[in-house]
């Protein structure tokens, strides 16, 4: 089920306890490998094993070795290469818990599609279109019929419920509806429909998200609630309780992997620590070096 992911390439406060987790890299076969969120492994003795279970397999696709064969409860392998050299740096995120991995639930049903109107999904545009595409994302089995779903919602970015849905989207374990959403939200990023989303009625697919779900998408869930000026408590909210993965990026070596991270504390803090991940990881157990609460 990888397979498509590793083609693209691409509520109470709990007090942070554990210490900053830092990126692991190693020298791999096509360049540098960094390890980014492993808790149990170390980089080296993974990479060992992925080898030895797959010695023929490009180590980029190494996610699916790692949940079908190591038990992660996702995986994610990125790769980047190098301007002006032929190397290769991979990104490997492993998700070792899966007490918070949460992808979304399918429905049992099959729906008739309104053929009609959705001949063009462009031309889904009404109230009822919208409506029907929610109750597809809800209550589909099929994953054909959840991709023109989440493509039907992209019409209707005026509504924070369609963003909501998108990122929901992300979450579903075909990798086909969870690419369609990705896209989706990478091109309204970047252009002129995009526009401050409240997004504190997403909560859980977004915290689905924060706890390791589909992490090859984590990157882009933070770019994505930044450039929709997530609304700041509601941020230090999820960050608060689900920090691990967080703070995994935050502590990469791979400014691309690094960066959003960054980026998204910084919108939620009001803070600029930089990549100091110690003074990150201290603001979020909301203590200050003196034991004091942050903002006392």
């Amino acid at each position: 089920m990888r397979s498509l992911r590793t083609a693209l390439g691409v509520v109470a406060l709990l007090v942070v306890t554990a210490s900053p987790s830092v990126g692991q890299v190693i020298e791999g076969p096509d360049g540098p490998v960094e390890f980014v969120g492993l808790k149990e492994w170390s980089a080296s003795d993974l990479f060992d094993a992925i080898q030895e279970l797959a010695p023929d397999q490009p180590f980029h696709a190494c996610a699916a070795v790692m949940e079908m064969e190591l038990g992660f409860a996702e995986a994610a392998a990125m790769s980047y290469r190098t301007v002006g050299s032929d190397d290769v740096y991979t990104v490997v995120v492993g998700v070792e818990d899966s007490a918070h991995v949460r992808p979304r639930a399918i429905g049992s049903e099959t729906l008739p599609l309104l053929a009609e109107v959705w001949a063009l999904i462009d031309g889904a545009s009404s109230q009822e279109d919208r409506r029907f595409a929610r109750e597809l994302l809800a209550r589909d089995a099929s994953r054909s019929a959840r991709e023109i779903a989440t493509l039907v919602l992209g019409n209707f970015v005026d509504r924070d419920a369609s963003w909501h849905g998108l990122v929901l989207s992300m979450t579903d374990p075909e990798d086909r509806v969870a690419a369609v959403a990705g896209s989706l939200l990478q091109g309204l990023i970047y252009s002129d429909r995009r526009r401050p989303v409240d997004w504190s009625q997403a909560r859980e697919p977004l915290l689905a998200h924060f706890g390791g779900t589909n992490p090859w998408s984590f990157n882009l869930v933070l770019r994505v609630l930044v450039a929709t000026e997530v609304d700041p408590e509601f941020g230090r909210q999820l960050a608060r309780e689900r920090p691990d993965l967080l703070l995994a990026y935050a502590g990469a070596e791979h400014r691309g992997t690094q960066a959003p991270a960054i980026a998204f504390l910084m919108a939620i803090s009001g803070e600029d620590f930089g990549t100091d991940l110690e003074a990150w990881t201290t603001w979020l157990s909301g203590r200050s070096d003196s034991g004091r609460s942050v903002g006392e």
